[in-house]
C-alpha cells in the first residue's frame, strides 16, 4: 500500500469523526434505554455506575481524542490544497466534517431528549 492510498483510506476516516461524536451519546443513550427501561435522566442517571459503563468509557475517549483529530483533516486540505482542489473525493470529506461540526454545534445547542446533558453529567 503506497503512502496516496493510505491518504485516500485515512482522510475520509478523519473527516467522520465529529459524526461519532454526535451519534456516540445517542447510541449510549438508545442502550441505556434499553438496561433501565427508560429514558436515562441527567443527574439521577449517572453513566458510570451503570452497566454501560465500558461502553460509556469508549464515547468518552473518542470524545476528548475528537478534539486533537478534528483539526487534523484541515490541516491535511490546507496543507495539500492543490491535491485538495483537483481531486473530489476530497472536496467531499470536507463538506462532510464541515456538516459534521455544523451537527456538533446545532446538538449542543438544541439537544433533543437532554441527551448531552446526561452524557456530560
Amino acid at each position: 500500500m503506497t503512502n496516496g492510498e493510505r491518504v485516500k483510506w485515512w482522510f475520509p476516516a478523519l473527516c467522520a469523526i465529529p459524526w461519532l461524536v454526535v451519534v456516540g451519546p445517542y447510541i449510549e443513550a438508545c442502550v441505556v434505554r434499553l438496561v433501565l427501561s427508560r429514558w436515562p435522566r441527567p443527574m439521577l442517571d449517572d453513566p458510570k455506575h451503570l452497566t454501560t459503563a465500558p461502553l460509556h468509557l469508549v464515547f468518552q475517549l473518542i470524545f476528548l481524542l475528537s478534539f486533537l483529530v478534528i483539526p487534523l483533516p484541515m490541516f491535511l486540505a490546507l496543507w495539500n490544497c492543490r491535491k485538495t482542489r483537483s481531486d473530489w473525493r476530497y472536496s467531499v470529506g470536507i463538506g462532510v466534517l464541515a456538516v459534521g461540526l455544523l451537527a456538533i454545534w446545532l446538538v449542543n445547542h438544541y439537544d433533543p431528549g437532554r441527551v448531552w446533558d446526561w452524557f456530560l453529567d
